[in-house]
């Protein structure tokens, strides 16, 4: 292969995995699982290494690095020392678009993974975004960046500036959606869902995540699916914790177990080994292993 043939494949690939899905590219991939991505990378590898195409390593092994701790192939996912690279080492000496994969690697799995401080530690300015092409590849970093942002302002952080932008991403994510129902649809309608959550409108929130839900479902899209369970049985915990529900402490607790287990399984299906143990963990504080057993 050309050394530009080699880079287009493994950005790719790099973006298949940011998505869990080939569905901008081969909609007949859609939901591609995990170890399916690292057998793709794998026979890239050797000819990225052959080509000394420097740049497209750069571009992918932060990725990489991602399935392998998203595979359960490392001892703690959420460390910067990897078994492929370390993410700390690596920021230091790269630059420009190597950067921000790195940083939007980073960005991804502390949101899949529900940490959210160290997620803000790794988050993608606004000014490097000018680095990203006006792509997939953009929107895909604008939605982590909003998604962490809503976070932080559930942690009383910059909460105006944070939610001024915030809307405006949505906003953006608007305006794709309607161009065409496979714009990024699910991210849109999960942005909509959090921040009607955020702002207590309950109902509004939960249709919003029902149709991420569906949507997701449809797509056959495995982590973004699971995501939006996980999403929206946070959802309904956050108001049983909050105990100023209308449907009462224990309804919406065990309104969120089914998305817990649905969320389970797609994790699952998914590949997601590291994720699958530490959410069965947090069901079984919750709710007990009998949950895990019916």
């Amino acid at each position: 292969l050309r050394q530009s043939k080699v880079s287009f494949l493994s950005r790719l690939y790099c973006f298949a995995v940011t998505n869990s899905s080939f569905s901008h590219f081969i909609p007949q991939k859609a939901g591609i699982p995990l170890v399916q991505v690292l057998r793709y990378w794998k026979s890239l590898y050797h000819v990225m290494l052959t080509q000394n195409d420097t740049l497209s390593l750069a571009i992918t092994l932060p990725h990489m690095q991602r399935v392998h701790n998203y595979l359960g192939l490392t001892d703690d996912p959420l460390a910067e020392k990897g078994d492929l690279i370390d993410y700390g080492e690596a920021k230091a000496t790269a630059s420009g678009f190597a950067i921000l994969m790195l940083k939007y690697a980073r960005m991804h799995l502390c949101y899949v993974f529900n940490d959210y401080s160290r997620g803000n530690e790794n988050i993608i300015e606004p000014k490097e975004l000018k680095e990203a092409p006006r792509s997939i590849e953009l929107m895909s970093m604008l939605y982590l960046r909003a998604a962490l942002l809503i976070e932080m302002v559930r942690m009383n952080v910059k909460r105006r500036i944070h939610l001024r932008e915030v809307r405006r991403i949505i906003a953006k994510f608007d305006q794709l959606s309607k161009g065409s129902p496979h714009n990024l649809t699910d991210r849109y309608y999960l942005l909509m869902a959090e921040m009607s959550s955020l702002n207590g409108n309950d109902d509004e929130a939960y249709r919003n995540f029902v149709v991420a839900i569906s949507v997701t479902k449809k797509e056959r899209n495995l982590l973004m699916h699971a995501l939006a369970q996980e999403r929206c049985a946070l959802h309904f915990l956050r108001k049983a914790s909050s105990g100023q529900n209308l449907i009462g402490h224990e309804s919406d607790r065990e309104l969120a177990l089914p998305h817990l287990l649905a969320a389970l399984e797609s994790y699952k299906d998914w590949g997601g080994v590291a994720k699958v143990l530490r959410l069965r963990q947090s069901i079984v504080q919750l709710f007990g292993e009998e949950v895990l057993a019916q």
